[in-house]
C-alpha cells in the first residue's frame, strides 16, 4: 500500500493533508497494481480520502481500514481472479471499478471538511454473471454485517441484518420469474450494493439493490409492491398508514409517467428510530428540452414534496451550469449533453410525533427528494464540474479536494455523480469518485473541450 496507518502516524495527518494530488495519482493502472486483489488496489483511496479530511484521528483511520479490508474486500474478490483488466461487469461505475469514494458535505459546521464515505458492489465468489448469484452473495454479506455489529470493538457497525435479508430473499424469488434462464444483456449481474458513511467512531450502513432494467416502469412498480408487502411481515412502518400514503403518492406519480420516469434501485439505511429510511432511486428521461424547469414537477413530485428556496436556487442553477452546452457545441455537437438525471424519492417517518409508541407520525414530513446529476452524462473534465461546484455549493465552497480537481491541469475524469439534498441551513452536497481503475488511458479532450465519457463493456 502506498499509504499505510503507520506511515499516517510517524509522519503526522496535516503532513500527509497538504498532498491531495496523491488521492488521483494512486492506483494507475499498471500491471503491478492490477494484479493485487482489490482490497489492496482500493485502500489507498480510502486511507487517503480520510486522511485528508482532516477529521478522524490515526486510530480510527485505522479501524475504518481494517473495517474494509476485513469484512467487504472479500467480497469483491472472487475465484480465478487474474487482474488484467476488468473481468467482472460491474454495474457500479462506467469502467467496471465495483468501488467508488463519497465525500458528503452537510453543514457549514464541518468547516468544509467531508465525511467519507463508501460504495461497493457485491461479487459472488464463482463470479457468476447472473444476478440471482449476487443476490446469493448480499445474503452472505448481510450474515457478516450481522455478526460484525454485535461484536463491542470499534468501530461501531449499525446495521439492519433481519429486513435487508428479507429484501433481498423476495429479489431472489422474483428473479426466477423475471430471468428463468439466469442471464438478462439488459440487466447485468450486479444486483445489490452496500454504502457505509465513516463516522469518528461509528460505521453506518446502508443496502442498495438494483431493479431490473429489463422490466417496465409498472412491472417494477409491482415489484416493490411485492417487496414493501414482504416487509410489512417484519415491519409494522412498512404496512402503516404513513408509509401506504407516501409510497401511493410515489407510485401514482411514477406510473402516470412511464416514459419519463425509470423505477432504478431500492435502498434502506441502518436506522431504527422511528423507522427505516426508505429511499427510491428513478431515471428521469428527457426528451428534447432538459432545463430545469422542465422536470422539476418530478423532483417536487408535481408539487407533493417541498423544499427550500436555497435548494432550488442551488440544484437549478449548478445543473443549468453544467447542463448547458457551449455555445459553438450548437452546430458541431447538437446532441451533445446529458439524456436523463436521477431523482431520489425518501419516505420515513420523523420523530416528532406525539407518541412514539403508537406510530402516530407527523405526516407533512415524510416525503423529500433529492437530485442527481450523473456526471458521465456530462461531456466535460473534472477541473470544469469542480468549478462549478465550488461556485454554486455553499457548504463545499472552499473544500481542498475540489480545488484540487480543479486546478487540475491533466484532463481527468474521476467525478462519476454529484448528489443535493435540502438542509434547514444550506444544500447538502455528495460527490462521488470513482477510482477509474480501468479507463485513465481513454481519457481526452478535444479542441472545443468536449471530453468523451466512454463506457467500458465486456464480451457477453
Amino acid at each position: 500500500m502506498i499509504l499505510s496507518v503507520q506511515k499516517i502516524q510517524t509522519q503526522g495527518i496535516g503532513k500527509m493533508r497538504d498532498d491531495l494530488q496523491k488521492l488521483f495519482t494512486i492506483g494507475q493502472c499498471h500491471n503491478a497494481s492490477l494484479n493485487l486483489e482489490w482490497g489492496q488496489r482500493l485502500v489507498p483511496y480510502l486511507e487517503s480520502a480520510l486522511i485528508h479530511a482532516g477529521t478522524y484521528s490515526s486510530d480510527e483511520i485505522q479501524g475504518h481500514v481494517k473495517f474494509f479490508l476485513d469484512h467487504i474486500a472479500p467480497y469483491l474478490n472472487y475465484d480465478g481472479q487474474t487482474g488484467h483488466g476488468p473481468q467482472y461487469p460491474s454495474s457500479m461505475t462506467n469502467d467496471q471499478t465495483p468501488f467508488e469514494l463519497s465525500l458528503c458535505w452537510k453543514s457549514l459546521k464541518q468547516d468544509y471538511k467531508p465525511i467519507i464515505r463508501f460504495i461497493t458492489d457485491i461479487i459472488p465468489s464463482n463470479a457468476e454473471n447472473t444476478r440471482a448469484a449476487s443476490l446469493s452473495q448480499s445474503i452472505n454479506l448481510i450474515g457478516t454485517l450481522d455478526r460484525v455489529s454485535k461484536e463491542s470493538c470499534a468501530p461501531t457497525v449499525h446495521a439492519l441484518p433481519e429486513l435487508w435479508r428479507q429484501i433481498s430473499e423476495e429479489f431472489h424469488r422474483h428473479e426466477v420469474d423475471v430471468h428463468p434462464s439466469g442471464g438478462c444483456p439488459r440487466c447485468g449481474p450486479s444486483s445489490t450494493f452496500m454504502g457505509f458513511d465513516l463516522k469518528a467512531s461509528v460505521i453506518s450502513s446502508k443496502f442498495y439493490w438494483l431493479l431490473p432494467s429489463c422490466q417496465t416502469t409498472e412491472k417494477a412498480l409491482a415489484l416493490l409492491d411485492t417487496v414493501f408487502a414482504s416487509c410489512a411481515r417484519l415491519h409494522n412502518f412498512f404496512g402503516s398508514p404513513i408509509f401506504l400514503s407516501s409510497w401511493g403518492q410515489i407510485r401514482t406519480h411514477m406510473q402516470s409517467n412511464p416514459d419519463v420516469l425509470q423505477p432504478r434501485m431500492l435502498s434502506v439505511d441502518a436506522t431504527s428510530f422511528p423507522a427505516p429510511r426508505i429511499k427510491i432511486y428513478t431515471r428521469c428521461l428527457f426528451n428534447e428540452k432538459r432545463s430545469f424547469d422542465e422536470w422539476e414537477q418530478h423532483l417536487n413530485l408535481d408539487g407533493a414534496i417541498s423544499y427550500s428556496h436555497d435548494f432550488r436556487t442551488t440544484a437549478c442553477n449548478l445543473w443549468t451550469s453544467l447542463a448547458t452546452n457551449p455555445e459553438g457545441w450548437k452546430q458541431s455537437r447538437p446532441k451533445a449533453g446529458p439524456k436523463y438525471c436521477l431523482v431520489l424519492y425518501e419516505l420515513t417517518a420523523s420523530s416528532h410525533s406525539a407518541s412514539t409508541t403508537t406510530e402516530s407520525y407527523d405526516l407533512k414530513s415524510k416525503l423529500s427528494s433529492k437530485l442527481y446529476i450523473m456526471c458521465q452524462e456530462i461531456p466535460r473534465k473534472d477541473s470544469i464540474i469542480a468549478r462549478e461546484l465550488l461556485r454554486h455549493c455553499q457548504l463545499a465552497a472552499k473544500a481542498d479536494i475540489l480545488r484540487t480537481l480543479a486546478d487540475a491541469s491533466a484532463p481527468t475524469n474521476f467525478i462519476s455523480e454529484i448528489g443535493l439534498a435540502p438542509r434547514e441551513q444550506g444544500t447538502e452536497m455528495s460527490v462521488y469518485l470513482n477510482p477509474s481503475f480501468f479507463s485513465r488511458s481513454t481519457w481526452e479532450v478535444a479542441d472545443d473541450e468536449y471530453m468523451t465519457k466512454c463506457r467500458i463493456t465486456l464480451p457477453s
